[in-house]
């Protein structure tokens, strides 16, 4: 009884992690779909990012920033600089968009 409660167990640890990482895939491709087309402003605009393909000139450098999820949450939230604050974006979308530039950009931390 007991090899079947392990193997249970073992099972339900694997289709967890398996419902995790589809999604955190959903939420990055929600993320990239924001930073490329989806916010308005576009951050393709301003912004250079590598894996969106993005060369924007007027705000930093994403890739060479590295900014975690929490710098690109406060700036999406309050605005930075010349950048207005997003406010048309819902919990989730800004959720998604701090997600994926942090994970693109390969920063230290990717969740809030």
């Amino acid at each position: 009884m007991n090899k079947t409660l392990s193997a249970a167990a073992i099972l339900l640890s694997s289709l967890s992690g398996m419902a995790v990482a589809e999604t955190d895939s959903a939420r990055i491709d929600m993320g990239k779909a924001l930073f490329t087309q989806g916010a308005e402003p576009s951050c393709s605009i301003c912004h250079t990012l590598a894996d969106a393909e993005t060369m924007g000139e007027i705000g930093p450098n994403l890739d060479t920033m590295r900014p975690d999820y929490d710098r690109v949450m406060r700036a999406l939230v309050n605005g930075v600089g010349p950048m207005t604050p997003y406010d048309s974006l819902t919990d989730e979308e800004l959720d998604a968009l701090s997600h994926y530039v942090a994970s693109a950009t390969k920063a230290d931390n990717v969740e809030p």
